[in-house]
């Protein structure tokens, strides 16, 4: 990239200078999305009116700058020539120069701010991930790609967000992970967490009633026949 110095990067700017962003902003929930990203990197973005001068005609007017002042009449030799001569015509053309509305350097005014500003190597990379919806079942169990994994039974019945990343599952309900296993081998198969499972028998111990104690109180009501002893005696002569 040509830019090397910090700035305020606005929605319009957003799909053109990070790599990846055009599919980023195609996603169902992109608005979600675009604010988990600023979020994880802690800027601010700005919306304008559409056909406004004093604010959209700002933004489109820094592109007219390096069109006019860098890249007309140029040739380059390649990627790397390009990104030569970008530098070079940042430090001695772009950076040094007064600015009209600033009435100072930008290269000033990027000293003065770099103490309040974060590096970006200093940020773990965003991941851009694209979970499926899935409802947990009453057994406190998710279906993922053939395979089912175990959740805290507390979400069960709930709609929970489920992806997989370099071989790592992650269920998540809202903002908040409730459950990540390594992902199966093969379909078929079922990953449980040791500590939801004993959760879901704790509970199940809980709502299962025990059986109640018979309470034996026989009555007979019937007539035996009364058979002499003799009649036994005669059938064993």
């Amino acid at each position: 990239m040509l830019v090397k110095r910090h700035h305020v990067l606005t929605p319009l700017r957003l799909k053109k200078t990070l790599q990846g962003l055009a599919l980023f902003l195609q996603r169902k929930n992109r608005f979600g999305l675009r604010l988990a990203f600023v979020e994880h990197y802690g800027f601010t973005p700005k919306t304008h009116r559409p056909y406004r001068p004093r604010t959209k005609g700002k933004v489109e007017r820094a592109v007219d700058y390096v069109k006019d002042n860098f890249l007309r009449g140029r040739t380059f030799e390649g990627l790397q020539d390009l990104n030569a001569q970008g530098m070079h015509w940042l430090e001695h053309t772009a950076n040094v120069r007064v600015h009209a509305t600033t009435k100072a350097r930008p290269v000033d005014l990027f000293e003065k701010e770099q103490p309040t500003l974060t590096t970006v190597s200093s940020v773990p990379a965003y991941r851009h991930l694209s979970p499926v919806h899935r409802t947990v079942s009453w057994e406190s169990l998710v279906h993922f790609e053939g395979s089912r994994y175990s959740v805290p039974p507390a979400f069960a019945g709930k709609t929970v967000q489920v992806h997989a990343e370099h071989g790592t599952v992650l269920v998540r309900c809202g903002d908040t992970a409730i459950a990540e296993h390594q992902q199966a081998m093969r379909a078929g198969q079922s990953i449980m967490d040791k500590d939801h499972l004993a959760e879901l028998w704790k509970l199940t111990e809980q709502q299962t009633r025990a059986p109640e104690r018979p309470s034996w109180n026989l009555q007979w009501t019937g007539s035996v026949q009364e058979v002499p002893l003799r009649v036994f005696d005669e059938v064993l002569r």
